[in-house]
């Protein structure tokens, strides 16, 4: 359920409980969709990923990327993409994979294997639909969303089944790195998730650390860090520049032309008055830093490819039955989309 969907949905009659929307109309929520291209960049990943399951070295002049975008429960969406694409034995492929926000713990499943990358998308439409995550009664509380409880999933503490396994992360090829914001400063940095120095699910924990509906920040090593959406959405200059990819391959865990109301933009400036000044701002900003962020991968004269969602889920989506509909529909098309690339 979205804020939006608080303000407008009605109640049925003599009950509490609200009407049921159809989980999935193309007329209303469009279609999941590609940008960019595609048989370029993913015959560039197979041709890396068969290299490391032959025991070979990969091709030096060629270095693809996988960006994990924001997205809220739209990430249930990357998620399911990322189950394709380790299924399909395509993720060791990537010589770099960044995370940001709702992506990063998305993108450390996935490097974790098959399995953990199924495990931990079903986190999306099994703990992220319960009250333990999501529950708006807190809103006054000043926290409805509550990331530390899938802190403790990650690490395998709530039920003990779906921890991450890390050390395979670390095994992992891709070298992997976590978008996070300084939250005095609200600059944008990269956090090696592999640092032996870094505990990687707190690494994970700041980077979805949304400011204004959950924790303000998470510490590491004496410094304090929210999420990463909050600065930089979409960081095409920062990436590029730092892994100097040939190829890119973007997790967008949002629709192409997604719709933000009037009621969701109030609610933002609002709630952001009790964030320090640099972050506030750039909190209000991150659309618009999204859609530059876009821009310049357009325009940056590389090979890349953007995969889109629909509309069907939104960022504070918490209805289980429309949740795990979204993840089925969104592993199906990326199946069919990468299946002759698939080792």
């Amino acid at each position: 359920m979205s804020l939006d969907d608080l303000w407008r949905r009605p109640k049925v009659e003599g009950d509490k409980e609200r009407v049921p929307e159809k989980i999935y109309d193309p007329e209303r929520d469009g279609e999941m969709h590609i940008e960019g291209d595609s048989e370029v960049v993913f015959s560039a990943l197979a041709h890396q990923a068969r290299a490391v399951r032959e025991g070979q070295e990969k091709d030096s002049d060629t270095r693809v990327l996988g960006l994990f975008l924001p997205g809220g429960m739209g990430g249930v969406f990357g998620g399911s993409e990322a189950v394709a694409f380790a299924k399909a034995g395509l993720i060791e492929g990537f010589s770099a994979v960044v995370g940001i926000s709702t992506g990063a713990p998305i993108a450390a499943y996935a490097l974790a294997g098959p399995e953990q990358a199924q495990v931990g998308n079903s986190i999306f439409y099994e703990e992220c639909t319960t009250k333990d995550f999501i529950r708006f009664k807190r809103l006054l509380d000043g926290y409805p969303l509550d990331v530390g409880f899938l802190s403790y999933v990650f690490r395998g503490e709530e039920g003990g089944k779906k921890g991450l396994d890390v050390a395979a992360v670390r095994k992992a090829s891709p070298e992997f790195y976590v978008g996070v914001t300084d939250y005095q400063s609200g600059e944008s940095l990269l956090l090696d998730a592999k640092d032996p120095n870094i505990d990687m699910i707190t690494a994970l924990e700041a980077s979805a650390a949304v400011p204004v509906l959950d924790n303000d920040y998470i510490e590491i090593n004496d410094t304090r860090y929210t999420d990463g959406a909050a600065s930089d959405p979409f960081p095409t200059a920062k990436v590029l520049e730092q892994f100097k990819p040939t190829h890119v391959v973007v997790f967008a865990n949002a629709p192409e032309k997604p719709e933000v109301s009037m009621k969701t933009q109030v609610a933002d400036s609002l709630l952001s008055r009790l964030l320090p000044e640099n972050l506030k701002n750039g909190w209000l900003a991150r659309r618009e830093h999204f859609a530059e962020g876009l821009a310049a991968l357009r325009s940056a004269s590389i090979p890349y490819t953007i995969i889109w969602n629909d509309r069907s889920v939104k960022e504070l989506t918490n209805d289980a039955p429309t949740v795990s509909a979204a993840a089925e529909r969104a592993e199906a098309f990326t199946h069919k989309m990468i299946g002759k690339y698939a080792l």
